[in-house]
């Protein structure tokens, strides 16, 4: 599910715009409620397709967003709300009254001109059988005060919930608080967000508890924006045992790609774990050892046209595409695809990247940090955040400033242990 949204150019768009909203009119008032811890996730899903945790928008106050909805068996909703983080002692700011979400599942809402700048759940409430129910996307939308000509961003990957191998590299260090560890040092980097770049969990048998911790670290644990995308890890199956982790995926973060502009440039997330559960499925070793898919990415067709379809209209909008994701081309598979999965080669993504004249790729699963260059294409390999490292590399994290002309610089940040050879 794609997310957009949309930013007044001028005040005075503002009341033009407002006579097409109709029934979602703005209400800038604050709702007089405490505030309440974050509800659990719908019982039949959650029916926020966007804004979402992995695919968050940031507005100024007044700006327009768009949001989606996948109404279930309850079509009355009775609110739409963003709702800060519980402890900041502010009030939920309400932006859109009841309606029928059978006939609205698309709306255009937009923040109050006067919601305090801060970091928001997007949260629906609607009628369930004789009560309510409320259900809520977790950090969906960053009210900011301005888009800076110069901004920061960090790069956090691989922080492996579930995954002990962290622990082979300095035994007795609790792999959790070294995940705080890692969430406190971007904070104090203040970047304005953060890519991250897959790999949240290890393992599908204990899913249902690791994508839960994984969300409630992600969403308690960070203070700013993140845009989010699965790593292999993050997406195995187990046909025989009904697990998949797209649908994990789903429910606890939302789309697996997403994109936004930031600056002069276009940020592009995407999946480069497009394995069907037939060929992820971990319990057929021989299987995904024959074909890649233990590791390895793949670029599925339906994902290569929705990132070529980015780049085009990057180039429309006269932005710069960056791109991110969990592997470059150099860690997907051989596999040729077949007549149930096409595939784009890996050979033929790299050179299409080269063709794009995509500048920046910035990428996780390797556990180190290095570049390297293919052709005006420069690939940023960012180090694991708490999982396994190689000798000569650290638990660590990349900050990345971009200056008002739009040059980047940026280097890795060690989390915990000093980084012998950093890369670049």
């Amino acid at each position: 599910m794609r997310v957009t949204w949309k930013h007044s150019a001028a005040r005075g768009e503002r009341g033009m715009r407002e006579k097409r909203l109709a029934v979602f009119a703005v209400v800038a008032v604050l709702i007089c409620a405490a505030v309440l811890p974050r509800p659990a996730l719908s019982a039949e899903g959650n029916i926020i397709a966007y804004p979402s945790t992995s695919a968050p928008v940031l507005l100024r106050p007044g700006d327009y967003f768009e949001a989606g909805l996948e109404c279930g068996s309850a079509a009355r909703i009775t609110r739409v709300s963003l709702r800060p983080g519980a402890g900041t002692g502010a009030q939920p700011v309400l932006v859109s009254k009841a309606f029928d979400c059978r006939e609205h599942k698309r709306l255009t809402l937009a923040a109050p001109v006067d919601a305090p700048v801060g970091l928001y759940d997007f949260c629906v409430e609607r009628k369930k059988g004789e009560g309510a129910e409320t259900v809520c996307r977790g950090h969906a939308v960053s009210v900011v005060q301005e888009f800076k000509p110069a901004f920061r961003f960090v790069v956090l990957t691989d922080f492996h919930v579930g995954d002990e191998r962290g622990g082979k590299n300095n035994p007795g260090i609790p792999l959790q608080e070294l995940r705080a560890k890692a969430m406190a040092a971007v904070n104090a980097a203040r970047p304005d967000f953060v890519l991250l770049t897959g790999d949240l969990v290890y393992y599908p048998t204990t899913y249902e508890a690791d994508y839960a911790q994984a969300l409630r670290e992600v969403l308690d644990g960070l203070k700013v924006p993140a845009f989010i995308v699965p790593g292999n890890h993050d997406l195995y199956a187990m046909m025989g045992l009904g697990i998949d982790g797209r649908t994990f995926w789903a429910e606890a973060f939302g789309p697996r790609r997403s994109a936004f502009t930031y600056g002069p440039f276009r940020f592009i997330g995407f999946n480069t774990y497009n394995w069907p559960p037939a060929y992820s499925d971990r319990l057929d070793a021989a299987l995904i050892d024959a074909v890649g898919s233990r590791s390895l990415g793949i670029m599925g067709r339906g994902e290569f046209e929705w990132v070529k379809q980015q780049l085009e209209e990057a180039r429309g909008m006269n932005l710069r595409p960056v791109l991110f994701a969990h592997h470059d081309p150099m860690n997907m598979s051989a596999f040729a695809g077949d007549d149930k999965f096409p595939v784009i080669q890996r050979d033929e993504f790299a050179k299409f990247v080269r063709a794009q004249g995509v500048e920046y790729y910035f990428f996780g699963h390797t556990h180190k940090n290095y570049t390297r260059e293919d052709g005006d294409t420069l690939y940023i390999s960012t180090g694991t955040a708490s999982s396994s490292y190689l000798p000569g590399e650290a638990w660590s994290i990349r900050i990345v400033d971009v200056d008002a002309a739009g040059n980047l610089t940026m280097r890795p940040f060690v989390v915990w242990t000093p980084l012998v050879s950093a890369g670049q």
